[in-house]
């Protein structure tokens, strides 16, 4: 899963299952939803 954050910095989060992706995508919160299931549950590599 790639995120790109406002600011222009990108960071992967590697091993996230495709259901989670999919579920991320139809929240109405994505931040919030993305924060509380994503953020500290996955390793995390910044692209730039």
């Amino acid at each position: 899963m790639e995120i790109e954050y406002a600011n222009g910095r990108v960071e992967q989060f590697l091993g996230v299952p495709a259901k989670t992706w999919q579920t991320f995508l139809m929240s109405n919160e994505k931040e919030s939803w993305f924060n509380s299931n994503v953020k500290s549950s996955f390793f995390k590599v910044s692209v730039s």
